[in-house]
């Protein structure tokens, strides 16, 4: 099958404090939001090594234009947001730790704060996702999962107890219905609502707590379940049962899973410090360097251990977080800054 079909072929941008309005020391944070055309990206400030980053803000861009939200401004929250969604209008949701949930929609901020409007005091948001209704969910550590309801927040229960109080993450599948992982003291469960009704799918047993914590998981158009865990590395569920995926997949596959996206190519992306492992149907790609402005394919980085300095200089690691925009670009964390990868158009 041709590589370019496949969407692994393509041109890299890497945007830097020098070819766009991002602060000088920005640090990238981890959460983002998928824009129709682009990508809302938290930026925080650093202050040096071994020193927190400041809080700075937000910013919206499509590769060519970057618009600026510094918190405190617009009603903004003045401490970091944390997980971030976009709806159909284009507003943003945000969850500020130990604060509420805001809504901004590029000019002012609807807020709800813990302990007002259905909401507990004590809730932990550990994931925030809106579906295809335009209806705001949230996943708490210890109250289950709540959706916005004529501006009241609302637990969500079921007949049969399948929910847990810790519900981990959200995914999607190509139905584009809602899937849970839930958290109890011996397993992780995996639930769907497809029938309208949540259903468990698989439960994932806990052998050690800390390395089999999952992250974050996604679900394929094969209702394959790719689970990423904190220490534990990859995991899959097909065919009634899990598989480790191991380093003889590929070397990136072994540790902590950052992130999960499956593109329209469907294309698995792992996204992990070292770089981005990506499954293409067949086979597994070790993606550790790029090369900014050009449309040379990926490389890992082992494989620029024996270049010269001058070869190694022309590139720039990447790894940890991607994102996909509603035309199908990767946004990728770098060591540099943010990179965008436009894959070429498809061949039929």
């Amino acid at each position: 099958m041709n590589e370019s079909f496949k969407g692994l072929e393509g041109y890299w941008i890497l945007f830097t404090k020098d070819n766009l309005r991002l602060p000088a020391d920005y640090v990238l944070a981890p959460f983002t939001a998928v824009h129709q055309t682009g990508i809302w990206i938290n930026v925080w400030l650093s202050r040096g090594l071994g020193v927190p980053a400041r809080k700075h803000g937000l910013y919206l861009t499509n590769g060519v234009e970057w618009l600026e939200y510094k918190f405190g401004e617009h009603g903004l929250p003045t401490v970091a947001t944390e997980y971030m969604a976009v709806d159909s209008h284009d507003q943003l949701w945000l969850s500020v730790p130990y604060t509420g949930i805001c809504c901004f929609d590029g000019h002012s901020t609807v807020s709800y704060t813990f302990g007002q409007a259905g909401l507990p005091e004590d809730m932990v948001i550990t994931d925030l996702h809106i579906d295809k209704e335009d209806r705001v969910w949230l996943a708490t550590l210890q109250h289950g999962i709540y959706r916005l309801t004529e501006q009241e927040w609302k637990r969500i229960t079921s007949d049969i107890r399948v929910l847990s109080d810790c519900v981990v993450a959200f995914g999607v599948d190509r139905r584009n219905s809602l899937w849970l992982a839930c958290k109890d003291r011996k397993e992780i469960r995996f639930l769907s609502n497809r029938s309208g009704s949540w259903e468990l799918v698989c439960s994932l047993h806990l052998v050690n707590k800390q390395q089999d914590e999952v992250v974050c998981f996604v679900v394929d158009s094969d209702d394959r379940i790719w689970a990423g865990r904190r220490c534990g590395g990859l995991m899959i569920w097909e065919r009634q049962r899990w598989q480790q995926l191991t380093e003889r997949d590929c070397p990136l596959l072994f540790g902590e899973i950052q992130s999960l996206a499956i593109d329209a190519y469907d294309n698995l992306w792992v996204g992990t410090a070292g770089g981005f492992a990506i499954f293409d149907g067949n086979r597994w790609h070790d993606w550790g360097a790029i090369r900014p402005g050009s449309s040379e394919k990926a490389t890992s980085r082992e494989n620029l251990l024996s270049a010269d300095s001058e070869t190694v200089s022309r590139y720039v690691y990447i790894g940890g977080f991607v994102a996909i925009d509603g035309v199908g670009r990767k946004w990728l964390n770098s060591a540099k800054g943010l990179v965008m990868f436009t894959p070429r158009s498809r061949h039929r």
